[in-house]
Formats: structure tokens, C-alpha cells, sequence
């Protein structure tokens, strides 16, 4: 257990809910500028990660992570089971088996289409992500310690740096985690690979990981919300999330200066892309998993044209 000299861990917990409810307070603030990128259409500057120098329990660091928008949704009601049924139709013609999950913030109303588990792949760093949180959050760790890690593989999907974040938390505290959150189909039992500090960490059992679109879809909801973890902790989940590298899935099907927050996945086997999407007309969440063992690269250009349709259906 690693810990600040000098600081008990109660005191660390006391300074984190000071610091959450003036996290909340400035969880609201960015509504405006959120929905503003949207309709201004034009691409804006990427921002470069925080270095683990840069972070700091401020309220002031907490602002400067993007967050949530209140809704914004305009005044007619939408028909989401026009949407599903469009989208169902769209599926019935492409190979691979597919999962979509779909969330109108506005309204909180829910499409899910074909619900099963698959093997997560770089998915389930979402989940491990929100779980290195909780164990800073609990005084189990200083943040500088394992943000490095938590931003390479969050915003650039790297294998290492998951791996070394079971290592550090233990192998199954991320399911443990899960569990405990509501998240009942989502399990790590293995590390990740290609990676050079992978061995050690297969299941013996010869489990694999998995998850589902919903779960995946909740966890985003609840960064969405300030509520995973805390306010804060919540903030910089999403600002990380916004970072992401790899953009050819669902954001490629979303107009230019639109807020995406998304985490891909994939393997020779499976293709999956999960994003909080910024609209003008109202806030969503999308995941859409496939699993097409040996020919996933076949379908990777289908999530664009699959965002494309939803992001029209929230044009409305």
C-alpha cells in the first residue's frame, strides 16, 4: 500500500469529498462550451494528455478536464423504436455477430439490440480505468503512481500499461470491482497481449475476459454522470476518454467539433467501439460490439456508417 507521507488515509478520504462537491459544482460548468463545439462543425486543436506532473487533487486540475453537458435535447420527442428498427435492418445484411446499446441522455430511454457477452478486448480497460480510480479514491494509492499507466492505456490502448495495473491492484480486483458496481457480465481473468508483461497472468481455469455492450454503456453513463468513483475522479475518466488515438470507428461517423469520449477494441475475432457522444440536440451514449472470429477487419468500416445513422436520428 503506497501512501503520502505524513497524511493518513482518513485524511486523504476527508480531502477527496471536499474536493468531489466542488468537483460537482464545476462538472456543470462546461455545458455550454460542449454544446457550442458541436454546432461551430469546425474541428478544434487537440488538447495533449495531462502528465502524471500535472496531476494534483485541485478543484482547479478537475476543471480543466472536459465534462458532462446538461441536455440539451430539442423539444420534439424522438422515436427510438423507429432507431432500433432502422439499425436492426441495417444489421441483418452484414456478417459477424453484432450487439449495439444505445442511451438518449435527454430522455434516458434505451435501445439494446442483441444482448450477449463477448470477449472485451481493449474494452475492458474501461473497466479497469474506473477500478484504479477506486483504489486511488480509497487511499490505496497516490494518483501520480498509476496515472501514467491509466492514460496510456485509457487514451492509447496499451497492453503494458493495463497489465501493469493488474499487478499492481491484483488479478480479479477488477471484476471484484465490477461486481460490486452492478457490472455482472463484465470479467477480467486474464492480462492482455501483445504485451511483454503478460505471462504470469492467464486464467488457469483458461477463462478469457468478457463483457457486454450494456455494461460497457453503463460505466460510460456514470462518467457521464460525475458518478463513477466521484465527481472528480469521474472528470478525468472522461477528459482521458477524449484524448483516444484511435478515432476510425464511431467518432468517424460524428460531424467535426463534436465532443466524443470513446474506447475501441478489437482483435482478429472481434471489433468493438464505445463513445459519449455531444450532440446540440442532446447527450448519448453508443457501444456496438461484434464478434466475426477470424475476419473482424472485415467489418471495421461498417461502426462509422452504424454512428452516422444514430448521430442523424439525434439531428432530428
Amino acid at each position: 500500500m503506497i501512501r503520502i507521507p505524513g497524511i493518513s488515509a482518513e485524511a486523504l478520504r476527508k480531502n477527496h469529498r471536499l474536493i468531489a462537491a466542488a468537483a460537482a459544482a464545476l462538472l456543470i460548468i462546461i455545458i455550454i462550451a460542449l454544446a457550442a463545439s458541436c454546432s461551430d462543425k469546425k474541428p478544434k486543436k487537440k488538447e495533449k494528455p495531462a502528465s502524471s506532473s500535472q496531476v494534483s487533487s485541485s478543484a482547479a486540475d478537475t476543471a480543466a478536464a472536459v465534462t458532462r453537458t446538461e441536455s440539451t435535447a430539442g423539444s420534439k420527442p424522438k422515436d427510438m423504436a423507429e432507431l432500433k428498427t432502422k439499425l436492426e435492418g441495417m444489421l441483418e445484411s452484414e456478417p459477424g455477430d453484432w450487439s449495439v446499446y444505445i442511451k438518449d441522455l435527454s430522455t434516458n430511454k434505451t435501445i439494446l439490440i442483441n444482448e450477449r457477452t463477448f470477449y472485451p478486448a481493449s474494452t475492458i480497460k474501461l473497466f479497469a480505468m474506473a477500478a484504479a480510480y477506486q483504489q486511488i479514491y480509497d487511499g490505496k494509492y497516490v494518483e501520480e503512481t498509476l496515472f501514467g499507466d491509466i492514460s496510456a492505456m485509457a487514451s492509447k490502448s496499451n497492453n503494458d500499461s493495463f497489465n501493469n495495473l493488474v499487478w499492481n491492484m491484483g488479478n480479479g480486483y477488477i471484476t471484484e470491482w465490477c461486481h460490486a458496481h452492478g457490472y455482472e457480465d463484465t470479467y477480467q481473468y486474464s492480462g492482455l497481449r501483445p504485451a511483454d508483461n503478460a505471462d504470469g497472468l492467464d486464467d488457469p481455469e483458461g477463462r478469457t475476459n468478457q463483457t457486454s455492450a450494456k455494461d460497457i454503456g453503463r460505466l460510460l453513463e456514470s462518467i457521464y454522470k460525475g458518478e463513477c468513483v466521484s465527481p472528480m475522479y469521474s472528470a478525468r475518466m472522461l477528459n482521458l476518454l477524449l484524448e483516444q488515438e484511435y478515432r476510425d470507428k464511431i467518432p468517424a461517423g460524428i460531424p467535426n467539433g463534436c465532443a466524443v469520449a470513446n474506447k475501441t477494441g478489437e482483435t482478429d475475432d472481434v471489433s468493438h467501439d464505445s463513445a459519449i457522444v455531444s450532440t446540440p440536440n442532446g447527450d448519448y451514449i453508443i457501444v456496438i460490439m461484434c464478434d466475426h472470429p477470424g475476419k473482424a477487419d472485415d467489418i471495421f468500416g461498417y461502426f462509422s456508417i452504424l454512428s452516422q445513422e444514430v448521430y442523424r436520428y439525434f439531428e432530428k
